[in-house]
């Protein structure tokens, strides 16, 4: 098929490409099957290239950006195309995709590239933390703390399996958080072991935030208590892969579309895998179809459910 649409690029994590065994120019050829003319650029590493990298996309204005990886490099594309407004693509060659799959998109390249060729955009709700994009999940406490224990290796042998065995590290090990949550002019203050600010559907590997679909107008928001024993954390880790968080005991659930959290002390934020310091007050915003991105409105692809692969709230 003779490529026919202009303007499209690639940005891709060159480690992950190499990780997969995956040559850019394979990429390339994919979207060429797919009718699609596409260029390809490394995502750099550090904001400074990033904010650097939207500024000479923003000269260029592609058509379509694609992100060809998993879920931080969705997030990274992301955080270029909802401010740029460009359509946003994925090529899914990461380890959970969540992103992808509550979006329906096909998990195998030539798929993916297809939809992006034949369908139309379409917009879909996403979060914000301090002007910060995330497509997924925020989180602080557990999720962040496990993120730290992750072993590289053991994530590639392992897959989602190895999502669980650093929860439980981090379960035994973390220090919990003194938070203020603040929404409708209401603020709560408690002590948390993990917070979770759902904006997508899956997060950490498979684990369910409880909704049906990307764009129900709410960020959903889980704070649950610092007391928490071994059959607790067995009955949360079975509630995340089935979306039933909201069921379990010591858990508090807000569902709104901005909340202000307040820190006693400062603590990195989980953002799609992406750890960043973003002060001690998170302003957390949903942003009503602030991206549009080719996908299929029809729901989210299957996922193998492998129990206990998410302990962490992530």
């Amino acid at each position: 098929m003779e490529p026919t649409r202009h303007g499209v690029i690639v940005l891709a994590n060159e480690a992950c490409l190499t990780a997969r065994g995956v040559e850019p120019a394979a990429l390339i050829a994919a979207l060429a099957d797919a009718g699609l003319a596409a260029d390809w650029l490394p995502l750099p590493a550090g904001q400074a290239g990033l904010d650097q990298l939207t500024a000479d996309l923003q000269a260029r204005r592609p058509t379509v950006l694609v992100a060809a990886g998993g879920d931080g490099t969705a997030h990274a594309v992301a955080n270029m195309a909802v401010p740029l407004d460009i359509p946003m693509g994925v090529l899914p060659l990461g380890t959970a995709n969540d992103f992808a799959r509550g979006l329906g998109i096909p998990m195998d390249v030539a798929g993916a590239a297809r939809l992006i060729a034949d369908e139309a955009p379409i917009r879909v709700d996403v979060g914000t933390v301090n002007q910060e994009i995330f497509l997924n999940a925020a989180h602080l406490g557990l999720g962040v703390e496990t993120a730290k224990r992750m072993d590289p290796q053991l994530k590639k042998w392992l897959g989602a399996l190895a999502y669980g065995m650093a929860a439980v590290q981090a379960w035994q090990e973390a220090e919990p958080l003194v938070l203020e949550l603040c929404a409708d002019d209401q603020c709560t203050k408690l002590l948390a072991s993990q917070l979770l600010v759902g904006a997508g559907i899956y997060f950490g590997g498979g684990n369910k935030v409880g909704k049906e679909a990307p764009d129900t107008g709410n960020l959903e928001i889980f704070a649950l208590g610092a007391d928490m024993g071994a059959a607790q954390a067995i009955g949360v880790a079975a509630a995340m892969r089935m979306g039933t968080l909201a069921d379990q005991p010591d858990m508090l659930h807000v569902r709104t579309a901005r909340m202000t959290v307040r820190l006693s002390r400062p603590a990195e934020v989980n953002l799609d895998g992406e750890l960043l310091n973003l002060g001690r007050e998170l302003r957390f915003e949903l942003l009503p179809g602030g991206l549009a991105v080719y996908a299929r409105a029809s729901g989210p692809e299957a996922v193998l459910d492998i129990w206990g692969a998410g302990l962490e709230l992530a």
